[in-house]
């Protein structure tokens, strides 16, 4: 009786972790390997006023950099859409640092092994626009050739259609305290300064604009959360795109875009310990089971003693 008690409880724990993986943790990798020559799906893009024109096909082209895959397009330069290259998986991003008033410029397009540089010659000199993967999980984008660029996309996060997935989206920004807002329920023009970090998460991956200066706006246009600026100087952007681990977020100061009120701090623990595990074995199926014995370890004298008790009462 005292062994099926417990192989009760094992299984419930071990479920109990298994449901809390799947909502915090990344879809665990395939083997299938993406190939350039297999293009990834382009995003849809509808034009009319206010939103990104439609790409020319021979204009939409594909490239590795570093751990990722972009789709991205010469005409007005830009990335439009970013996948993992170990597992395909596409993350909330488009239409990265898309620039209106070069929207019918045609861009050269030079790649590196982490790096995508587009230029395009103007009257009065050349517009660069490069975008670098500089560690795992931060994409820096450098903008130069002109003092002022306006009404710049920075990127925007699509809505969500598949149900579940939906309820997870939320902006998220800090500045004197934390703020998250659902994005479905964000239907008119936002417009925020002063902040340590500004951000859209789904339900495993999230983007955020790492030490941002100055004002943003954040608006919805056709079912996408945009995030704007309408002035943006010369110089380096850097955008974490990544897993929404504590590990991760927590080398760019955005471990709170992730809170689990007052459980946060017991999540943090089993967290760290998981992805220990994940680490070791590379296995997220083998260390998910290895927590839930962990667990069941650490909540054995409690048992122990519980059930003594019971039995003392018994007798």
């Amino acid at each position: 009786m005292k062994t099926e008690k417990r192989l009760v409880l094992f299984l419930i724990i071990s479920a109990a972790i298994l449901l809390l993986s799947r909502s915090i943790m990344p879809p665990a990798p395939t083997t299938v390997q993406p190939n350039v020559s297999q293009q990834m799906p382009m995003p849809a893009q509808p034009s009319g006023p206010d939103l990104i024109p439609v790409v020319p096909e021979e204009q939409r082209k594909q490239a590795v950099l570093g751990d990722y895959i972009v789709n991205y397009s010469a005409s007005g330069g830009y990335i439009t859409d970013v996948y993992l290259k170990d597992n395909s998986t596409r993350l909330p991003i488009e239409n990265v640092f898309y620039t209106p008033e070069l929207a019918t410029a045609l861009f050269k397009v030079d790649q590196s092994a982490d790096t995508l540089t587009f230029t395009y010659d103007t009257p009065t000199g050349v517009v660069i626009k490069e975008y670098s993967f500089i560690d795992p999980f931060a994409l820096e984008v450098k903008l130069f050739g002109m003092d002022k660029f306006s009404n710049v996309i920075l990127f925007e996060q699509p809505d969500d259609a598949t149900g579940p997935s939906a309820r997870y989206q939320e902006l998220v920004y800090r500045t004197d305290a934390l703020h998250k807002k659902a994005s479905s329920s964000i239907n008119k023009a936002i417009h925020l300064d002063n902040l340590e970090y500004i951000g859209m998460r789904g339900r495993y991956y999230a983007a955020a604009v790492i030490n941002p200066e100055g004002s943003y706006t954040v608006n919805r246009v056709d079912h996408r959360l945009r995030l704007a600026k309408q002035e943006l100087s010369e110089g380096s952007t850097r955008i974490f795109l990544g897993p929404q681990t504590g590990n991760a977020l927590s080398q760019y100061d955005l471990e709170d875009m992730v809170s689990y009120g007052l459980l946060t701090p017991i999540v943090a623990v089993l967290e760290a310990i998981l992805d220990l595990f994940a680490r070791i074995f590379n296995n997220w199926g083998v260390s998910i089971i290895l927590l839930a014995v962990v667990v069941y370890g650490i909540c054995f004298p409690l048992t122990a003693k519980s059930t003594k008790s019971m039995r003392k009462m018994q007798e």
